[in-house]
């Protein structure tokens, strides 16, 4: 029998569809007559498709016909038919007038069009709506970016796909936007599409975490294509009406003023996204969750599209009331219950490092962070967590010290490691968790070893280890694989080097990557040889032993493999390592995996993170897509920009591939130094968008004297300037300078001024080109997010890991450069 039918899917998607197509006839975007045709030719299709099916199965089955893909048929036949249900139930809706006059008479009646008005009344609706705009889509951004991270276990490469699909959707919507000024009634339009910003992201967010339950199998990794499809299907229509809202923004400031306003549409857009940082930063991160933070943005926009139409006011105090009642309700346990099955969700918590869930089941507690399961634990609370995975991180390389007596224990605590070093006669364990929400989730239902040689620290290691000047015997590393960027800072020569300086000289490191098993795929082989070489660098004996993970063992002492015989020894009680184990055979996979390493001089290193880009490779070659296949993709839809970019916008294009650049040198370099990126992002975003509407709104009024031709070139030289600097200040300045704060005001002092040379650089090509005010918001505002867009997956997959943060400095300079010389 085949596979369940589509129903959920196709049934979600019939109406996404339509709701789009519905908004775009609303929008005036296009007619009502064209709308139903389109919808008049989908219902004949899937009719003829559907009825075709069933007729070819009814002779099937009535002469025995022997086909083997009557099956296949069976299933396409329902699937269609369930779309033509949906697409004849539209199609009745349409007629419900209809119906009713067959029974009743009614009279024809004129319509008076009412005369479009733009004055002075409607300045200040405009600003509330590019804040209110540029408000929801901060927020919504953010609430996106963590859940997808969550929900597929996300590094970079996910982030990259989610900004792609983000900004070409805005960029199409505003592109789109360019023909506002053709809507029969603008200040409608602008309400109408003010109600959809205020109901649609907590849909979307619905959908996202719904679906993901419903047409992904719950345990398996997602597909690259699959992510890609999906992410761009569900973001599709929040992404397409804002883009357009921009437009006709621009549109109704440029009749009100009687001059190019887009700017200041930019401007008070980028205010509100600053707003939004304040609120995300200080109140929404710390006690709300995604629904909640999304639900804020109903009676927000609900507000603003009242100031476009007197009707909205009551439906104002309606969503007022709503909003209180589902502020109120449990939206998100309900909706992430469907992603745990046969679990319940007991605990949930938001923080700045992530969100912890806590689901039990049967009996068993299961523990996980951004969506990654950690570790399971009984309802009594030991926290015993995989036995077999916990003795051999802690013994493997406790064994090879004759007699440890200052740990350091970076991350795996609460899972049972910690008891497991109690077994020896220590002096003192620092344990660290850079998550406070997972401590005290581990507080609330385990049961932790009190003892007064525990010190429970939350912070990031490579900053308590610039804190303070102790040594250690033992450290012990429970990183996850460097699949992120944030993680391969662990893995790098930097860190390793770091390390070394709080080790005694007797002293050990381990590390670990996740097991090999028999078997090292060429990825692996890399990953695991990089590694090796990056650890052999710095210390004059590196092991590889293989287990539960695979651990790489590195001291200037000798390694001993005979870990079962110092086992015996020295009378540690344990469950596993003396009774599963045997010395050969620990020496025999051993000498396996260190006979196919290969000789690289490659080494893995903050800035230059290879190990990432290999994990990277890695994940693709699992689902059979090649990497530069995805480069090739990002070429193609850079010369299809190319070609249908009009030159005089080809600025603004280089502008934003030149700021996200900016951007994510930025994210990426304060994460390499100082770790704390997923609390600090939405901070650093937050005073790039202060920064655009610094330079798109004050700096007009005090160089506007000023030949714009000339700014513009002296602008983008600037531009150049700071984005070749950027990387090499990271490098040399941020790393050498010892007093966080003031790293901290340096790299916000850059973000705010490259942000601010960026929104001034919208202004000048504004004052430059020659169209209509929707058709140049739309033109320069589309061209700006698609450089953006293609920058997000260029600088975070392929430049930075390729060639380092240099490289990508000098590529986004060297545009802006190019952009000077480019004809207007």
């Amino acid at each position: 029998m085949q596979e369940k039918y589509d129903l959920i899917s196709i049934s979600v998607l019939s109406f996404l569809f339509y709701g789009m197509s519905w908004i775009a006839v609303k929008s005036g975007l296009i007619s009502k007559v064209y709308h139903r045709r389109f919808w008049n030719v989908l219902l004949l299709l899937s009719f003829l498709v559907s009825g075709g099916f069933g007729l070819f199965l009814t002779f099937q089955i009535n002469y025995d016909w022997d086909i083997s893909i009557a099956d296949d048929l069976t299933f396409w036949h329902v699937d269609v038919g369930v779309a033509m249900f949906w697409v004849a139930l539209f199609h009745i809706f349409w007629h419900l007038s209809y119906f009713g006059k067959l029974f009743k008479k009614t009279k024809s009646s004129k319509q008076n069009h009412p005369e479009i008005i733009f004055n002075n009344q409607l300045k200040t609706p405009v600003k509330y709506a590019a804040i209110s705009l540029g408000f929801s889509t901060f927020i919504s951004q953010i609430v996106f970016i963590r859940e997808f991270l969550a929900l597929f276990s996300g590094n970079e490469l996910i982030i990259g796909i989610l900004f792609f699909n983000w900004m070409v959707l805005i960029g199409l919507g505003a592109y789109a936007g360019r023909y506002a000024f053709r809507l029969y009634s603008p200040q409608k339009s602008m309400s109408f599409l003010l109600v959809h910003l205020a109901v649609l992201p907590v849909l979307t967010l619905f959908f996202i975490i719904f679906l993901k339950s419903k047409v992904f199998l719950s345990g398996t990794e997602t597909g690259l294509s699959q992510i890609i499809f999906y992410s761009f299907l569900l973001l599709f229509p929040l992404n397409l009406i804002s883009g357009f809202s921009f437009s006709l923004l621009s549109h109704i400031a440029g009749k009100i003023y009687q001059n190019r306003k887009a700017h200041l549409v930019y401007a008070y857009e980028a205010r509100g996204s600053f707003i939004a940082g304040l609120f995300f930063n200080f109140l929404i991160i710390y006690w709300l969750d995604s629904f909640r933070s999304l639900l804020l943005l109903l009676p927000l926009n609900m507000w603003v599209a009242g100031y476009f139409t007197k009707r909205l006011k009551k439906i104002f105090v309606l969503s007022c009331f709503v909003f209180a009642l589902l502020f109120y309700l449990p939206l998100e346990k309900f909706v992430k219950n469907q992603l745990f099955i046969n679990q319940k969700i007991i605990y949930q918590q938001n923080a700045p490092y992530g969100n912890i869930i806590v689901t039990e089941n049967s009996g068993q507690l299961n523990f996980y962070q951004n969506g990654d399961y950690l570790f399971s634990s009984d309802t009594g609370g030991t926290g015993s967590g995989n036995i077999a995975e916990n003795e051999e991180a802690v013994h493997f390389a406790m064994l090879q010290v004759e007699n440890p007596q200052k740990i350091l224990l970076v991350s795996g605590g609460i899972n049972g490691q910690l008891t497991k070093l109690l077994k020896y006669p220590l002096k003192n364990i620092d344990y660290l968790e850079i998550n406070p929400a997972l401590i005290s989730a581990a507080k609330k239902y385990i049961r932790l070893p009190h003892s007064k040689k525990i010190n429970y620290i939350t912070t990031d290691v490579r900053r308590f280890l610039m804190q303070n000047k102790k040594k250690y015997d033992v450290i012990l590393l429970n990183i996850p694989p460097p699949l992120t960027s944030e993680t391969n800072r662990y893995y790098t020569l930097e860190f390793f080097n770091l390390l070394k300086k709080h080790l005694n000289p007797q002293g050990i490191i381990k590390a670990q990557l996740p097991p090999s098993a028999n078997y090292l795929s060429d990825e692996q082989k890399q990953n695991f040889s990089v590694l090796f070489s990056t650890l052999s660098k710095l210390f004059m004996h590196v092991e590889v032993i293989p287990g539960e993970h695979d651990y790489f063992l590195a001291s200037d002492s000798s390694i001993r493999l005979n870990i079962v015989e110092l086992m015996n020894q020295k009378g540690i009680e344990n469950e596993y390592i003396s009774y599963y184990l045997d010395d050969f055979s620990i020496a025999q996979r051993t000498d396996f995996i260190k006979d196919r390493l290969k000789q690289t001089k490659l080494l893995n290193k903050d800035f230059k993170p290879v190990s990432y880009l290999l994990q990277i490779k890695s994940q693709l070659s699992r689902f059979k897509t090649n990497y530069w296949v995805l480069a090739g993709f990002l070429f193609l839809f850079l010369i299809f920009v190319w070609k249908n970019i009009n030159k005089a916008n080809y600025g603004m294009f280089a502008v934003g591939f030149a700021s996200i650049t900016a951007e994510m040198l930025i994210i990426f370099g304060f994460q390499v130094l100082f770790g704390n990126i997923f609390s600090m992002l939405s901070v650093i975003i937050m005073i790039f968008m202060a920064g655009l509407a610094l330079g798109s709104l004050f700096f007009p009024d005090y160089l506007s004297r000023y030949d714009s031709a000339t700014l513009y070139k002296i602008s983008f030289y600037l531009l150049a300037v700071f984005l070749v600097a950027l990387p090499f200040q990271f490098i040399y300045v941020f790393s050498a300078v010892k007093i966080q704060w003031f790293n901290y005001l340096l790299i916000f002092s850059q973000t705010l001024l490259i942000s601010s040379v960026s929104g001034f650089l919208f202004y000048l090509s504004e004052q430059l080109s020659y169209a209509q005010s929707s058709k140049i918001a739309g033109n320069l505002y589309s061209a700006d997010l698609f450089g953006s867009a293609l920058a997000a997956l260029a600088v975070s997959m392929f430049i930075v890991p390729l060639e380092g943060i240099e490289a990508a400095g000098f590529f986004a300079g060297a545009i802006c450069v190019l952009a000077v010389f480019i004809k207007r």
